[in-house]
């Protein structure tokens, strides 16, 4: 009862269910305390109820956010795997080409090298048969000409 007067008072209304402000007080609530506290024990245990399952759901909800986010992170490193082993491919091809590139022109160098080696030691070779044709016939000459000396002054 002295509730109604004090709510009269300050102008306190209480709202109903359907969200509307009503002077109008349930008189059973007020007379009944025994009612009342069964009432009031029920509406904190469904309070409860209601607070632990929207918990539960924003947990779920939560989890199942962190389950996209982590989803998607793995998807994300998958794709970024997957790009590296790509250009790691690509590179360890190219690697392979430059180094098959590399081998062959080293190949064709080694060929030119033998190719001008031998293309010298017959030219070194023609050259020495020359020189030995050369030291042949100046022998010849010397030897001639040391023969027709002595004839000369030997007669």
């Amino acid at each position: 009862m002295d509730r109604l007067m004090l709510e009269s008072e300050t102008g306190f209304r209480k709202r109903s269910k359907q969200g509307k402000f009503s002077d109008e007080d349930n008189d059973e609530e007020y007379n009944d305390e025994e009612d009342s506290e069964d009432e009031r024990a029920v509406r904190r245990k469904k309070r409860k109820s209601d607070k632990e399952k929207q918990r539960q759901t924003a947990d779920r909800c939560r989890a199942s956010s962190m389950k996209e986010v982590l989803d998607d992170f793995f998807q994300h490193q998958q794709k970024i795997q997957e790009q590296w082993r790509y250009a790691a491919q690509k590179r360890q091809q190219e690697r392979l080409f430059r180094e098959l590139e590399w081998k062959e022109s080293m190949e064709k160098f080694e060929q030119q090298r033998r190719a001008q080696e031998h293309a010298w030691r017959e030219h070194e070779e023609m050259r020495r048969l020359r020189e030995e044709a050369r030291a042949e016939k100046r022998d010849a000459l010397f030897a001639a000409l040391i023969n027709k000396f002595f004839q000369e002054n030997g007669s």
